[in-house]
């Protein structure tokens, strides 16, 4: 199904390259075919400054790659691919690509002048790193804040528009994201994949609460299921996230001698640790503990109050080694339920992401030059094609076994043959050497079906523009009812 969609794809460049020997047609055929061919589902990080992208960037690869800090660091578009080395190349605007030396644990360089040119004159930057087990197979797009001060919004309306999905970070959702993702939605077009390539992270929950030692799950679970609700038909769900505690789980920072730490906070006096974890400035501040300065400030680094609170009580209950506070602490980031997500939700449905974002950018190409006028005919006409409906129907099969659109079990059935079978009998759940009459049959049977579910106001839009899609691919397999 996503191979057939593909396949028209790619046909469609092939005949963009055989009429334009240059132009912006041509670069727009050339950048989607090589992308379509690529392999790798290309995941956008998208949200404003300070939003935790990096953080959720590092937590989701396993290693420290990405630069984080209390500031702006993330001053380019960052592509970050697992490979067998670790290698850094940048594309400036002008001028071939060159590598340059990878910064710590073989991520993005962070030193001044280590990327060669400054953030203006750089296109992206590709990181490769060397991880066999990252937790979720693509190519994770790191992306500077919308209300960056270094360059504007451009750059990373530009990379959000060039990904097959994207992760919306917001750590305190409010009137500034909410703009910040119409801005996403104004500059980056509009792909067929549409809520279902999106999903909304709530990130640094730990922050949520007046008191940081107060557990945060309550009011993010709340502020959750308020966001999904409003932003409903712009991404598919919305994930709360501990960032930083994901980033701790999953990496290979914390060690034993850390846990050891943890134990020892753990058997002081219980008053005094509870005031010492007012805040940040109070544990760094807290020399008459049993840590030292440094030890304080790594722990904070990794772990947070939060992190720390839920660290020392573990450690009053009997926990002692490195893996056993790792394993609270991924059960308490949520990052278990985002990489769930992304495994689930984007991975596996990789082929219809590329081809819908990919076919989206044709359009927007097609759309700008003026002689674009042939290919929005032609993309029209891919739009009547059976592989492009099936494609488009078995995203309704996976929005409708995923609980994301309520439909009887044998509509369930009747739209996973329409989405999977290229043979119109089969397609239509009879046998692959049915006569004719037994095609028109069935095929009415079908239209009438979907025509009753595209005509029910209480359904969906999504639901009844989807169920058009297979009232029509139904008529065009009935030999008296073809369009």
């Amino acid at each position: 199904m996503d191979d057939d969609f593909s396949r028209e794809v790619l046909r469609l460049c092939a005949r963009v390259t055989a009429r334009h020997t240059d132009g912006p047609l041509r670069d727009a055929a050339r950048l989607v075919r090589e992308r379509l061919t690529a392999g790798r589902l290309r995941v956008a990080i998208g949200g404003r400054m300070n939003a935790g992208k990096s953080t959720l960037v590092n937590a989701l690869i396993g290693r420290r790659v990405a630069p984080t800090g209390n500031t702006e660091c993330t001053l380019v578009v960052a592509r970050y691919t697992p490979s067998y080395l670790d290698r850094v190349t940048v594309t400036p605007r002008r001028d071939a690509p060159y590598e340059v030396r990878p910064g710590p644990r073989g991520g993005l360089p962070v030193e001044p002048g280590a990327l060669g040119r400054g953030p203006e004159d750089i296109l992206w930057v590709d990181v490769e790193f060397s991880k066999k087990d990252m937790s979720v197979e693509c190519v994770l797009v790191d992306t500077p804040g919308l209300d960056s001060l270094n360059r504007g919004d451009e750059a990373s309306i530009d990379a959000l528009g060039e990904a097959d999905a994207m992760l919306f970070v917001m750590p305190h959702p409010g009137t500034g994201d909410t703009e910040a993702f119409a801005e996403i939605r104004r500059g980056v077009g509009t792909s067929l994949a549409g809520r279902s390539g999106r999903i909304g992270v709530i990130s640094q929950i730990d922050r949520l609460p007046t008191d940081p030692r107060d557990d945060p799950w309550p009011p993010a679970r709340r502020l959750a299921e308020t966001y999904a609700a409003e932003l409903r038909e712009q991404v598919s769900e919305v994930i709360p996230v501990a960032g930083l505690l994901a980033e701790t789980a999953l990496g290979a920072d914390f060690t034993e001698r850390d846990a050891g730490l943890l134990r020892l906070l753990a058997g002081h006096d219980p008053g005094e640790l509870y005031d010492a974890l007012y805040d940040a400035d109070s544990f760094l501040d807290w020399d008459e503990g049993p840590l030292d300065g440094h030890d304080r400030a790594r722990l904070l680094r990794m772990l947070g109050i939060h992190g720390l609170l839920l660290g020392a009580e573990a450690a009053g209950r009997g926990a002692r080694g490195a893996e056993e506070f790792l394993a609270l602490l991924r059960e308490r980031s949520g990052a278990g339920r985002l990489i769930e997500a992304i495994e689930h939700t984007l991975v596996p449905r990789a082929g219809w992401l590329r081809a819908a974002a990919a076919l989206a950018r044709l359009t927007e190409a097609a759309r700008a030059d003026p002689h674009g006028g042939w290919l929005m005919d032609a993309v029209e006409e891919l739009g009547r094609r059976p592989a492009f409906a099936r494609a488009g129907l078995g995203e309704m099969v996976w929005q409708a076994e995923s609980g994301r659109l309520r439909l009887d079990a044998g509509d369930v059935e009747a739209l996973r043959l329409l989405a999977s079978r290229a043979v119109p009998a089969e397609a239509l759940g009879l046998p692959p050497v049915s006569g004719r009459d037994d095609v028109a049959r069935a095929a009415a049977r079908e239209v009438a079906r979907w025509r009753r579910v595209e005509q029910d106001l209480a359904r969906p839009p999504s639901l009844r523009r989807l169920a058009r899609a297979a009232r029509e691919l139904c008529q065009d397999y009935h030999p008296d009812m073809r369009r």
